[in-house]
């Protein structure tokens, strides 16, 4: 049996992510903390999880948190950005893991994220030994000929997992298409053209197929 906790539990995230976890058996919540409705059961702010959760709302404080962690092997934590670096470090240090479903970790390089984000990054060492599990995940799901549609900005993951790479800009979009010895025919140009105009909206001209082998 796995014990998780989640922190930021008023949250959209947190009600959707305790709402998936209803068909995981062999998951059991342990605590749900927030500053936020502290004393409210979770279903509260989450009607949707009536009848599967009745833990109540913990404040979140670094003790509780602390305690939480003990008790858990592993917090999901959905925060505003620059705040899950307090938090993890606390989660970290208790030997139980975490998983940000937010944006501290959501770029490698401090510099963007801080460009980006409007503020200094609290903990840069985060995001490089942050392990991206979704990707992790992916990359299993691509060996194995699953047909996915991903969106990232990760771009060495993408080149790793995908046959056709779509870079999409305001002013039109890219496709790279990875077409193997015997390259693009006019038919999948005109095939990609269409599916790309149907999903943008974008005129057939601001819309450039490029092939790699």
């Amino acid at each position: 049996m796995i014990h998780y906790s989640c922190i930021g539990a008023t949250g959209y995230v947190c009600g959707e992510v305790l709402r998936m976890m209803v068909n995981h058996h062999e998951g059991e919540l342990v605590n749900v903390l927030d500053t936020y409705g502290v004393g409210d059961a979770i279903s509260t702010h989450h009607p949707a999880l009536r009848g599967f959760y009745d833990q109540v709302i913990m404040d979140l404080t670094e003790e509780n948190v602390r305690e939480t962690a003990k008790k858990s092997d592993v917090i999901m934590i959905q925060v505003p950005s620059g705040d899950v670096a307090k938090w993890a470090e606390i989660v970290l240090a208790e030997d139980c893991a975490i998983i940000d479903i937010g944006a501290d970790i959501r770029f490698r390089d401090v510099d963007v994220w801080e460009k980006w984000y409007g503020q200094k990054h609290p903990d840069a060492k985060m995001t490089h030994d942050a392990v991206y599990c979704i990707p992790e995940v992916m990359r299993d799901l691509a060996k194995d000929g699953m047909t996915m549609v991903v969106v990232t900005h990760e771009m060495g993951f993408a080149r790793e997992v995908a046959d056709r790479v779509v870079f999409m800009s305001e002013d039109g979009v890219s496709v790279v298409v990875s077409t193997g010895e015997e390259g693009l025919q006019t038919e999948d140009i005109a095939r990609i053209t269409d599916i790309v105009k149907q999903e943008t909206g974008l005129s057939a001209e601001s819309i450039k197929i490029m092939e790699v082998n």
